[in-house]
């Protein structure tokens, strides 16, 4: 475009800033989260879960359940560092890997034997190094253990960390809210709430809004909250495109309830995740939504 002349003369009454170019009252607010790497937010987003959970837990149950978190974690971020370090001869401890180890201490059952959780830990840095495609995995390798250890050890997940009330419940509120929108993932999470809530509401043959604030309650207690917040989410094995999104949020959500009848030892709301998790990069290998 061509410039002004030099004498051209200022108007005399200059246009006023369009409004959607000033700054907006939450700019400030949201500048240091944009910031904020995925990773350390949700790093943030899952200790405050485990905290919250740990808070509901009676006193005399606290320390297992602190005690499998941490070992799973510990265990987790070691063995990968260990890995790395033997393959580039360099220490760093793997974000990732921190909060795999987080996610497994927060689901597994607090009572699980030092040794499984450990032995779970372990698989999934192994599982996300075995099963990859380029630089990326192709499962969540927390979902991916916790599936594979249940059918090879018999371990049950619990979900501790998920609190379906008070603080619990905001912080999961919260978390699938910020990282949705950091991510610009917000049509996966919409889908899978839909999918799921339709789901189970034709699987116990209720209409979601009968009989009155009763099934509607029942339905919205079933939402597994946690794995929307963090494994859903989770951005190397869940897509960004709008469409692939979609197709993953629907399966993830769909799978889980359908094969509950199936009464396995695996939960299936991990495995509704493991399948989407192939479905994505089926979608990538087809172009599908590109």
């Amino acid at each position: 475009m061509d410039s002004l002349p030099l004498t051209a003369p200022a108007p005399s009454n200059p246009a006023p800033v369009s409004s959607s170019k000033q700054s907006a009252p939450w700019a400030p607010i949201l500048a240091p989260l944009r910031a904020l790497s995925i990773y350390h937010l949700t790093l943030v987003l899952v200790l405050l879960a485990a905290l919250a959970g740990l808070w509901d837990f009676p006193p005399g149950s606290r320390l297992s359940a602190l005690f499998t978190l941490v070992l799973a974690a510990a265990v987790c971020a070691g063995a990968d560092a260990l890995l790395l370090f033997q393959s580039k001869r360099v220490w760093k401890l793997s974000e990732n890997s921190l909060i795999s180890g987080l996610l497994i201490g927060s689901i597994l059952a607090p009572e699980t034997s030092p040794f499984l959780v450990a032995a779970i830990a372990i698989l999934s840095v192994l599982l996300k190094r075995l099963l990859h495609e380029g630089p990326f995995p192709v499962f969540n390798p927390a979902a991916a253990a916790l599936a594979l250890g249940g059918i090879l050890f018999g371990t049950l997940d619990a979900w501790w960390a998920f609190v379906p009330s008070g603080p619990g419940l905001l912080i999961l509120v919260l978390a699938i809210l910020l990282l949705s929108w950091k991510q610009n993932r917000w049509q996966m999470e919409l889908v899978f709430l839909l999918a799921w809530l339709a789901a189970w509401a034709l699987f116990l043959r209720l209409p979601p809004l009968a009989p009155g604030l009763a099934g509607l309650n029942a339905l919205l207690g079933l939402l597994p909250l946690y794995l929307m917040a963090f494994m859903l989410l989770e951005p190397k094995t869940s897509p960004l495109r709008p469409k692939q999104q979609c197709i993953y949020g629907a399966i993830a959500a769909l799978v889980a309830v359908f094969l509950l009848p199936l009464s396995t030892a695996t939960d299936m709301a991990l495995v509704g995740l493991l399948i989407a998790n192939l479905a994505k990069k089926a979608m990538e290998k087809l172009k599908f939504g590109i």
